[in-house]
């Protein structure tokens, strides 16, 4: 009985070794996972705050650059690859909440190349177009309110990022906060047992 009580208190502690080996891994993975996500986010920000000063200069020349006027914000640069591995990875439903989730989903799907197309259409549809409806508005003036409403849709969803990065942050804290007590706990366990 001697003999085996070594034994059955060494595979013990192998397993919760292992199991804090294991954890402490997973740990380390989410928040690398979290500060590369905080920084694409930044970027986005950035590339946002670029393509209201780039549609604000696209409504201001439109009247005068109309025959070679086009699209100039690029939404293709728009990252999501860490926020594609955090969705995957399910760490983005600890982070944030339903409604910061969705906005995410809604940037995602506006923000793309399809959506740029789409834009560049109906802006070569109508900058020849002389006037569009009864009411004389012309082929230019709808484009001007077309990009200045896109314009308040970037403001609005640029909003939104800037209030979920701290977010993302304070809880990536919050679970650093947690796994210190964790280990503090385990380690405490460990000394008790000898």
């Amino acid at each position: 009985m001697k003999i085996i009580f070594p034994y059955i208190i060494g595979f013990f502690f192998a397993l919760l070794l292992f199991s804090l080996q294991e954890f402490l891994k997973k740990r380390q993975k989410k928040k690398v996972l979290i500060k590369y996500l905080n920084r694409e986010l930044k970027y986005n920000t950035a590339l946002m705050n670029q393509w209201i000063k780039d549609i604000k200069h696209d409504i201001y020349y439109l009247k005068w650059a109309k025959p070679i006027f086009t699209f100039t914000p690029q939404f293709n640069k728009f990252r999501t690859l860490f926020l594609n591995k955090v969705f995957d990875s399910g760490i983005i439903y600890d982070l944030l909440s339903d409604k910061h989730i969705e906005s995410i989903n809604i940037m995602m799907t506006f923000f793309s190349v399809e959506k740029q197309l789409s834009i560049k259409t109906v802006i070569n549809k109508y900058k020849d177009v002389e006037t569009m409806d009864e009411d004389g508005m012309s082929g230019i003036e709808f484009i001007k309110e077309f990009l200045k409403d896109h314009l308040e849709i970037i403001k609005r969803e640029q909003e939104e990022l800037n209030q979920i990065i701290p977010l993302i942050m304070f809880k990536d804290n919050k679970l650093i906060q947690r796994a210190k007590n964790y280990k503090e706990i385990v380690s405490k366990k460990i000394f008790n047992l000898r």
